[in-house]
């Protein structure tokens, strides 16, 4: 179910023996997290054989897990609008958010260890596995900012304050910068060139193509070579990726444990909500997260090649950049159209009508906003290129059906009205794209 599952071992592991190995136990080999090597995956081993003894597969705790990821970006948006009116309540939303972000990045390392001990792991669960972080991720900071704009604009009219205006900006800006848009442009442009036949997918040749961060490839056990480099590998993590979610669990319980403290400073609440620590956190991570975009931009643009020039410049930069643009800025205007027709509601509805009754138009880019884009798109190519980098999937015939069954426009021309509608449909583009990983391991199952 994780990026670097050895697809190998169900093969060559024995059936019914009782030797304890790597499948066997769910350790990962070459874990790359450090955070996940010390910490994680050591709770994930009870739960997973827990997991295994209930008769849950991986996908079922894949599925369990992303669904705590996705319903929490609606928590945290409703506990702030509840703190207008029923603070009690948004007392125990923030707690829900929370405890959702800490159940579904812990099952989101429990479903390897399943995978493993069960001899279950492949590319299909990989891909789910990667499409609940591609919907989950670039909406996360975002959630709470809204939560926080929510909480800050309940004593004025139409959020007209100064904060609301704030946390809203800030939410906005959240989405491109903690949504590896850049990532993603390079992955997908890598993964057309293949399919055009333009492109050899031999990660032997170039891994840091494929792979693109050395952070991706190494293991672990290499980054703890010295005490200054584990520090900052796990400050790294915790505040970039792997622990970002479980984090913003500590200020939550903080700010619901001092909630009373706050009652005397009225200028400060009025700024920040009823969540200090939270929007502290939440501000000084979307900003440094924000810093980052031109790096990464230039950062990828090289793992092409070279650097993107705006006059002069090949196919396959030009296909990057196209990509990087649209997954940075699509998606935050989704959103900011979900929020503004949710304003409208608010400050034309009649007084006796409650902001909860339009808050769906705040949900709606939230639940299909990530999907109708094309995550499973962009989940495809960055699991392809994963397994060609780590040298998991050779260059043959099962690597040009999978590049072209994704990346192949040539059937868009035969597209039927019926194939069209169903394209509209997330679930079943979801579904259809994870078919496209199985079907070649069928024999295998």
């Amino acid at each position: 179910m994780k990026a670097d599952v050895e697809f190998s071992e169900r093969k060559s592991a024995p059936r019914g023996g009782t030797a304890r190995s790597g499948a066997a136990s769910g350790d990962k080999p070459g874990e790359p997290a450090l955070v996940t090597a010390l910490f994680s995956r050591r709770m994930a081993e009870p739960l997973a054989k827990a997991a295994v003894r209930l008769g849950m597969s991986a996908d079922a705790v894949t599925v369990t897990g992303g669904l705590c990821w996705v319903l929490s970006l609606a928590v945290a948006p409703a506990a702030g609008l509840a703190s207008w009116d029923r603070p009690s309540l948004a007392s125990g939303l923030w707690a829900l958010a929370a405890v959702f972000w800490c159940i579904g990045y812990e099952l989101d390392v429990v479903d390897g260890s399943v995978a493993r001990m069960t001899r279950s792991s492949s590319r299909a669960g990989f891909f789910l596995d990667a499409v609940f972080h591609a919907l989950f991720k670039p909406y996360f900071l975002a959630s709470i900012g809204i939560g926080l704009a929510f909480a800050s604009a309940g004593a004025d009219e139409c959020g007209s304050g100064r904060g609301f205006l704030a946390f809203l900006a800030l939410a906005l800006l959240s989405i491109p910068a903690n949504g590896a848009a850049t990532t993603f442009g390079a992955e997908i442009a890598l993964c057309e060139d293949v399919a055009l036949g333009r492109l050899r997918p031999d990660g032997a040749a170039n891994p840091a193509l494929w792979l693109g961060s050395a952070e991706v490839a190494g293991s672990a056990a290499s980054k703890r070579t010295s005490w200054r480099r584990a520090v900052a590998t796990l400050v790294r993590e915790t505040f970039s990726y792997y622990l970002q979610a479980p984090f913003f669990a500590l200020p939550v319980v903080a700010d619901l444990v001092l909630a009373g403290r706050w009652s005397g400073m009225n200028q400060f609440v009025r700024f920040f909500g009823s969540m200090p620590f939270t929007a502290l956190c939440f501000v000084a991570l979307t900003l440094a997260l924000a810093v980052r975009i031109p790096v990464r931009w230039v950062r990828d643009s090289r793992r092409l090649g070279r650097r993107v020039s705006l006059f002069r410049t090949s196919p396959i930069h030009m296909r990057y950049a196209r990509h990087s643009l649209a997954r940075l800025f699509f998606p935050a205007l989704a959103v900011a159209a979900g929020l503004g027709l949710w304003l409208c509601w608010v400050c034309r509805a009649p007084a006796s009508m409650s902001p909860w009754a339009g808050f769906f138009l705040v949900l709606a880019p939230f639940l299909v906003g990530g999907p109708a884009f094309g995550a499973e798109k962009a989940t495809a190519a960055h699991v392809l290129c994963e397994e060609v980098g780590k040298g998991r999937l050779k260059p043959g015939p099962l690597a040009d059906s999978l590049f072209c069954a994704f990346f192949d426009k040539s059937h868009l021309r035969r597209r039927t009205v019926g194939s069209a509608l169903r394209r509209m449909n997330p679930v079943a583009r979801v579904r259809d794209a994870r078919s496209a990983f199985l079907s070649p391991f069928q024999p295998h199952q």
